[in-house]
């Protein structure tokens, strides 16, 4: 069984990484322009110091609207009450009808609360109020959400470099108890760590730096940005190595065409399909090569790994790993036996490293993610530490949508190679950048994922002119915490890979730059059809052409799977009506607060109705009047509905959920919200769900019960109050 306090660890791991390293994401492209480059801040040093105000209003929409919609039918019941009443005069217009612009909640009545204390929301939701610090009332939950999302908004870290590299603690003057670091393994002076007692706006905080006269003194300043991590949402599944159920995928991580790269810079490929190109079948790509053994001439070649810690005791990389760092902590203890699950991302990252990179590539592991999520100060000490240790190729299996004027400069200053991974939201990068995989750099390689078939990942962000390679990053193999093997999913996974076959190729190339590895490994890759509009010149990579150094100019048809559970594709109602019909019969049926749920004998899952929070699965937050298909759910086997999220048990004992997740209850250790499923962290062996207002519970095989979610009433059983962010052991259940 497992330990439910290396769960909770894990989840508040998740949480904080999300929710405060993704905050800003959505509001920020309305703040600053997605393309600023580094040399913008010349004229206005001030350029990336957002308004987090805005930011806040942003990402509150949902539970805003979903405020108004109660208050809505609150008064709507009312109304029918009224009417219902024998003293009622129907001749007379009832109170409280048409009063649409009462309902509305205007973003100057919460400004007005959550920073100035303001009552009057609280009025209009009907008279809530805070007693002994607890808010009270029918909306409280909604009002503790929007005190959370306004806090977490705000910072109280800064990063800034000044125009004289002898200059320090200016900026930290500016407010008393603040405390100052110097940023100077990834710079040449003159940056620096500035954290403040209190969290502030950066937008007001600006205004009290030019106050004092800084611009002039100022290159940049820019809030301490917190990356998240690209694995999606720790699709762990453990496996024994005789499981029939787990695909081999020792072949593919090194040896199969399932991974991809290409330059940013390639010539003539705007029509990949053009004349002069020929069409070839799969059965004419070379063979490819399997796990490498150590070559006699060939240079050891060192990756750091700038993630979570790694399990250094794991067998499989016993003779990988050299002595690390921790950057959270200030100490070279990168695995904490107390909650090893934590480590889980940074240690099948690790093991993918190792399988794909041969006896010749070492992985130097440099903690960065804690409770926080990952700060870039941190990042930036690691890449600086990195080049001091004689590395070669970085692996950032992390990102944000906040443009980061610091890390793209220590990333364009450093002769390494970096491999990015683009990210799990379904987007195209063109549109919504995820940094540093977009960063414009010949020594960053963007690499997105693909299925074991060679099939788009359905999860993984994309772009024909951004993303540079795809690779393998969907149920791949490899180490886990506690010396075992599982599964997990996403671009992490994917630029594991490449990471690894970068080492590889410059472990016998050992006098290639940064440039020309990432050139090596682009140019050598599959150019494949269904890539061409997802990846740049639709590459995979080919590990045995990268070796040998073989282009490849030949685009290549393959036969994969498809499902609709393509990038992008939308299917007709048509289409899904054809799905459902041909899914067997109903198994089961739940009902939400406002919206339905259908399991069908084959294991998929659909919906329809109300769907602000995402919880008809779709991948979209409008109301599905009519029948929509749960996006990538398969060998479901139970469904439960809540409030305005949803469940599933899958057949091999794994939880999934979507929809809204304010207090923590998709169980992914996030709080944000999803519009597709998400697997719940660490939880197997499930059977049966329940989902109430703002939690969510799930039986075991065993007989016990696990919650997660809104506590605020001790409706988790495990007697505490705070909410919980992924699964905890409750009780046993006997049937």
């Amino acid at each position: 069984m497992q330990k439910p306090s290396a769960i909770r660890w894990l989840s508040i791991l998740l949480t904080l990484s999300l929710i405060v390293g993704m905050l800003p994401v959505a509001a920020f492209a309305a703040v600053l322009q997605r393309e600023v480059a580094v040399k913008s801040v010349a004229s206005d040093p001030f350029a990336f110091m957002y308004d987090s105000d805005e930011v806040f209003l942003e990402q509150a929409q949902p539970l805003l609207r979903s405020l108004e919609r109660h208050i809505e039918m609150e008064e709507e019941r009312a109304i029918a009450a009224e009417s219902s009443s024998p003293e009622n005069d129907l001749t007379t217009p009832l109170q409280g009808q048409f009063q649409t612009e009462a309902r509305m909640i205007t973003p100057d009545e919460v400004l007005a609360y959550v920073r100035d204390g303001d009552t009057s929301l609280l009025d209009k939701l009907g008279n809530d109020n805070r007693q002994d610090g607890q808010a009270d009332g029918r909306h409280a939950r909604e009002i503790e959400s929007l005190e959370r999302l306004y806090e977490d908004s705000r910072t109280d870290r800064f990063i800034v470099k000044y125009r004289d590299s002898e200059t320090t603690g200016l900026v930290g003057s500016q407010m008393a108890s603040s405390k100052t670091k110097p940023l100077g393994r990834a710079f040449r002076g003159g940056t620096e760590l500035v954290t403040l007692p209190e969290k502030v706006n950066p937008a007001e905080f600006t205004n009290q730096l030019r106050a004092e006269g800084l611009e002039e003194e100022i290159e940049y300043i820019q809030p301490d940005f917190v990356m998240s991590y690209a694995g999606l949402d720790l699709n762990v599944k453990e496996v024994e190595e005789d499981d029939p159920e787990g695909p081999d995928n020792s072949d593919e991580d090194l040896g199969d065409p399932d991974e991809t790269d290409a330059p940013d810079d390639l010539d003539g490929e705007d029509d990949p399909l053009g004349e002069e190109e020929e069409l070839i079948e799969e059965e004419l790509l070379e063979d490819i090569l399997h796990i490498q053994t150590p070559v006699e001439e060939a240079v050891e070649v060192i990756i750091a790994l700038i993630d979570t810690g790694v399990d250094v005791t794991h067998p499989m990389l016993a003779d990988v790993l050299l002595s690390g760092w921790n950057f959270v902590d200030g100490n070279r203890n990168v695995y904490d036996t107390s909650s090893p699950l934590t480590s889980a991302h940074g240690t099948h990252i690790a093991g993918i490293i190792a399988q794909q990179g041969g006896g010749n590539v070492k992985v130097l592991p440099l903690k960065v993610f804690g409770s926080h999520g990952a700060y870039t100060s941190d990042i930036l000490e690691a890449i600086g530490y990195a080049y001091a240790q004689g590395v070669s190729v970085v692996n950032c299996s992390f990102g944000s949508n906040s443009y980061n004027p610091a890390l793209y400069e220590a990333m364009a200053n450093s002769p390494m190679l970096f491999v990015a991974s683009v990210g799990n939201a379904r987007s195209d990068l063109s549109d919504s950048p995820v940094y540093p995989a977009a960063f414009e750099l010949s020594n960053v390689i963007s690499v997105a994922s693909l299925n074991a078939d060679g099939g788009f990942s359905y999860y993984s962000n994309y772009s024909s002119s951004v993303v540079d390679i795809a690779a393998r990053g969907r149920d791949v193999i490899s180490a886990l915490p506690g010396g075992g093997t599982g599964l997990q999913s996403g671009t992490s996974m994917a630029a594991g890979a490449v990471s690894g076959v970068a080492g590889l190729v410059l472990s016998e190339n050992a006098a290639m730059s940064a440039d020309e590895l990432k050139l090596r490994l682009t140019e050598t890759g599959d150019r494949l059809v269904h890539l061409q509009d997802k990846v740049i010149a639709g590459r995979r990579l080919n590990v045995g052409r990268a070796l040998a150094g073989s282009v490849q100019t030949q685009v290549i048809s393959i036969a994969y799977e498809d499902d609709f559970d393509v990038n992008g594709y939308q299917p007709t109602q048509d289409e899904l009506w054809q799905l459902y019909s041909s899914s067997g019969a109903v198994v089961q049926v739940a009902a939400g607060y406002e919206h339905s749920l259908v399991l069908m004998a084959d294991g998929t899952v659909w919906a329809w109705g109300y769907n602000m929070g995402g919880q008809c699965g779709n991948g979209t937050t409008s109301a599905s009047e009519a029948l929509t298909q749960v996006t990538g759910l398969t060998n479901a086997t139970h469904i439960a509905a809540g409030y305005e999220h949803s469940i599933a048990v899958k057949s091999d004992g794994t939880v999934w959920a979507w929809g809204s997740n304010y207090f923590g209850q998709l169980g992914d250790g996030t709080g944000a919200g999803r519009t597709a499923p998400v697997q719940v962290s660490g939880l197997t062996g499930a059977v049966f769900a329940a989902a109430g207002y703002g939690y969510s519970l799930t039986v075991k095989s065993d007989g016990t019960v696990w919650a997660w979610g809104d506590n605020s009433y001790g409706q988790l059983g495990d007697g505490d109050l705070p909410p919980v962010l992924g699964p905890v052991q409750e009780l046993e259940y006997h049937t």
